[in-house]
């Protein structure tokens, strides 16, 4: 369900640069209504979004690791259009999960400059195990 997700949000941003963009506070109202979503189960919007960054994290350093041995080995090959396509593709889904994870683990800071984390993040340790589990953005920030 994640895939299917991100490959949606990734189509209609494609679909959004096509018709000339979206202004930024339409993309940070819509990240802030998915955080809102998110912040109802926060324990598993957590989880995921640790799960989906470590994955696509460790794609991206795969692929970085075989272009750097490839353009390190003194070939000097170009990157084919599929490779730079792969690369950015994957580049775009860690921007948009980080983007997503700044606001579901954030809010706009009243009154100051320092974003603060909202009660329903804060309270999440005590949801997941009544305080003697780590909280799950522990494990989300370790992804990141």
């Amino acid at each position: 369900r994640r895939r299917a997700a991100c490959a949606a949000a990734a189509e209609g941003a494609e679909e959004e640069v096509g018709d000339g963009g979206e202004a930024e506070a339409d993309d940070a109202e819509r990240l802030a209504t998915l955080a809102t979503l998110g912040r109802s189960r926060a324990a598993e919007a957590c989880g995921l979004l640790g799960a989906a960054l470590r994955e696509t994290g460790s794609r991206w350093r795969a692929i970085a690791t075989h272009v750097s041995e490839r353009l390190g080995g003194g070939g000097g090959e170009a990157l084919s259009a599929a490779e730079t396509s792969k690369l950015a593709s994957l580049f775009e889904e860690l921007v948009l999960l980080l983007d997503l994870s700044r606001h579901l683990l954030t809010d706009a800071a009243e009154g100051g400059d320092t974003p603060e984390v909202p009660l329903d993040i804060a309270a999440a340790s005590d949801a997941a195990g009544g305080g003697a589990a780590p909280h799950p953005a522990i494990g989300f920030v370790e992804g990141a």
